[in-house]
């Protein structure tokens, strides 16, 4: 990897860790007031939805099955949340909805912070 792609990958992960922070914390104030869960749920989703982007680039470092499988095994449960998530708004399930984001998806996604973004550092600092 060339100087520039590390400094971007690096970069790229700090944003994801950071989002995810953001996320999370997000999750956690709105599970207090359902009206702001279901008014924010479209902005959650659509900032996972760049979670999962810029971590499909940057898990090509992924130099081991076993951390290979991880990744995928985090990345199929957090789509299968977000699609369940997806129709229990859709079918103004307001206690499904709470349920899948306050427990499932955090659980998910601090699973990330610590299965997942220290690998991506660790695999990029071995690159270099």
């Amino acid at each position: 990897m060339t100087t520039i792609e590390n400094e971007l990958s690096s970069t790229a992960i700090e944003e994801v860790n950071k989002l995810v922070d953001l996320i999370i914390l997000k999750l956690e104030k709105l599970n207090e007031e359902e009206q702001l869960l279901q008014e924010n749920v479209s902005k959650i989703l659509s900032s996972l939805n760049i979670v999962i982007k810029a971590t499909r680039f940057l898990h090509l470092s992924f130099n081991k099955q076993e951390q290979l499988l991880k990744f995928k095994t985090l990345q199929i449960h957090l789509l299968s949340i977000m699609r369940a998530a997806r129709n229990a708004q859709s079918s103004n399930d307001q206690i499904m909805l709470s349920d899948l984001l306050e427990y499932e998806l955090v659980d998910n996604l601090k699973q990330w912070k610590i299965l997942i973004i220290p690998s991506l550092k660790l695999n990029l600092e071995a690159s270099v």
